[in-house]
């Protein structure tokens, strides 16, 4: 059996290998062997592998934070998997090619689902779901605003609320990401810049009305350009930090019109939630995926045997899509 591993921090195509490993063990009770079909690059996992993350693994170590695999095996007394199912990992170490895991690990997913959508489920789509869940408006109809709009996050969100009968004023910062956001569901497309007509623009197009929640991934200057969109009391949710700036808000802002700042973190938001509510809502995103309504944008596919030209491509800026590695390809 292979495996990608790393011995030392650097740059990943670099620094990575292929390893031949023994076959995992045989599942024991409460337990199942999957097989690994396929994995994302995540930014996060490049962060990890060149030392940049604040997670620092034990060397040597294996990548990865998320994957799709098919159950080949479950041990004794396992009934809520058996052999064939289709489940999504939620612990790391994914990129390899077999693995076995606790069963309260894997979540299972609807089979007639893409198996490369699958394979960013619990990331993208996951993320956009459960900020939608947590801060978004409950009643159909109301707006709300992202930045990074043509994220993979970003469509998803703007795909998950529609589905939810909300409105979406989606912010991207070049205008070739456009079309992407238009096409995903965005109601209404803007570019950031200029920030100090932002306001006026949003509200241009929304006739007058202010979205009642923001969900950002930018965070920095445009962040008071934000909140000068926002409906009193809405929340801007922070789930990422692309501009590399502190976000900027006025206290007018947070004194006379109640917005609020909330650092979102999906691994948080899981944990405040039962076990049986995160399987039932994974479910549900996989039917979404499998009736046609939710995909993120894949770039491209390579074979494990070519981890460090996937990882090239991974690292490269401006993609406009995911870089997927076929694990058993």
């Amino acid at each position: 059996m292979k495996r990608i591993a790393y011995g030392a921090f650097g740059d990943p195509a670099e620094v990575c290998r292929i390893e031949d490993v023994p076959d995992p063990a045989t599942p024991g009770p409460g337990e199942a062997l999957v097989e690994v079909i396929a994995f994302p690059i995540n930014p996060s996992d490049l962060l990890r592998i060149e030392g940049k993350h604040r997670f620092r693994p034990t060397f040597p170590a294996q990548p990865g934070s998320e994957s799709v695999a098919r159950v080949l095996a479950v041990g004794a007394s396992v009934t809520s998997v058996k052999p064939g199912d289709v489940v999504v990992p939620t612990v790391g170490e994914s990129w390899v090619q077999r693995r076995t895991l606790p069963v309260s690990s894997l979540l299972s997913v609807d089979p007639k689902a893409d198996p490369h959508q699958l394979s960013v489920l619990r990331g993208l789509p996951g993320t956009a779901w459960y900020m939608l869940e947590d801060h978004g408006p409950r009643e159909p109809g109301g707006w709300v605003l992202q930045t990074a709009a043509n994220s993979g996050v970003g469509l998803s969100l703007a795909m998950l609320a529609r589905d939810r009968g909300l409105k979406t004023v989606n912010i991207v910062r070049r205008r070739d990401a456009m079309d992407a956001v238009k096409r995903a569901g965005g109601d209404v497309v803007l570019l950031d810049e200029p920030h100090a007509t932002l306001a006026e623009r949003v509200l241009a197009a929304t006739g007058g009305e202010r979205p009642k929640a923001c969900f950002d991934a930018v965070a920095g200057p445009i962040t008071r350009a934000i909140a000068g969109c926002l409906a009193d009391h809405a929340p801007i949710a922070v789930y990422g930090v692309l501009s590399g700036k502190p976000c900027e808000v006025t206290p007018q802002q947070l004194i006379f019109h109640g917005i609020s700042m909330i650092g979102y973190s999906l691994p948080a938001s899981i944990a405040r939630r039962t076990p049986e509510v995160v399987q039932r809502d994974y479910m549900a995103l996989s039917r979404l995926v499998a009736a046609g309504r939710l995909a993120v944008p894949i770039l491209a596919t390579y074979p494990l045997a070519a981890i460090a030209t996937a990882l090239r491509h991974a690292a490269q800026g401006g993609r406009d899509g995911k870089i997927l590695v076929l694990a058993n390809a």
